[in-house]
């Protein structure tokens, strides 16, 4: 009976112990990469920066985002000062010095204007004879920079700084439609309020698939599929989307 006794305590007192051991606080690199990730001082948001919170914490990691300049996020995690980064795609360069996840969303460029748009394909805004909307420095892809080329060339194209503002000219009616990335912008106009007045038009343009990726320098195939586990559990529950078909089958693989 004492024996019984003292080994309940014992597993006790090393159940507490465990509990009290501090979660490993994974570093995060970010950079303003609108509307992916947003830096505004010291502040982090954005698509990327709530996922890779949501599934590193559902992984029992703790998050800590540093904010770098974007030429330095690949430097940090060469020499371990990283651990994280959130949204690149995966190369083959890439891969020698991180592990990637499976997707955590699918990069998708997408027109948005009035409900009573029409376009049947992106290159039919070159023909509405009127200013079309850009975010600042943002690259579409070969597809819709070439029609941003062009309207750039008749003083048609209009870049700004951020998607609200986009959304804000549409309502005025002194843009006749903008181009942006698909999901933030439609998470954007939901907590605005603006469902059913500012609405997809035409055919997405996929541009890549957003990973999660750890550092080979300071993180295991342990982490790997720590964070996987979690990515899939949290899609498993509706706390993630789940991603649309494109025609890359293989895509939707981790490097596990």
């Amino acid at each position: 009976m004492g024996t019984r006794i003292l080994l309940m305590v014992l597993g006790c007192l090393c159940a507490a112990s465990a509990a009290a051991q501090p979660r490993r606080v994974l570093r995060v690199g970010v950079f303003d990469h609108r509307p992916y990730m947003v830096v505004e001082g010291q502040q982090v948001s954005g698509l990327d920066v709530d996922l890779a919170r949501l599934v590193l914490e559902e992984a029992g990691y703790g998050v800590e985002f540093r904010i770098r300049p974007p030429a330095r996020v690949f430097h940090e995690i060469r020499t371990g000062e990283l651990d994280v980064l959130t949204g690149p795609a995966r190369t083959p360069q890439r891969a020698e010095i991180l592990w990637f996840t499976s997707p955590i969303h699918a990069k998708v460029a997408q027109v948005f204007g009035p409900p009573d748009l029409r376009l049947d394909r992106p290159e039919d805004l070159e023909n509405l004879g009127r200013p079309v909307g850009f975010i600042r420095g943002f690259t579409f892809g070969d597809r819709l920079d070439g029609v941003r080329d062009r309207l750039r060339q008749r003083g048609l194209a209009e870049e700004e700084a951020s998607t609200r503002t986009n959304v804000h000219k549409l309502l005025a009616a002194r843009i006749a439609a903008f181009v942006d990335m698909r999901d933030p912008t439609l998470r954007e106009i939901e907590a605005l309020g603006l469902q059913g007045r500012v609405v997809p038009v035409g055919e997405p343009v996929f541009m890549g698939w957003a990973r999660l990726a750890l550092s080979r320098k300071t993180c295991s195939s342990e982490d790997l599929n720590r964070v996987e586990a979690a990515l899939q559990a949290l899609r498993a529950r509706g706390r993630i989307p789940p991603l649309p078909s494109f025609p890359d089958s293989a895509a939707e693989k981790s490097e596990r």
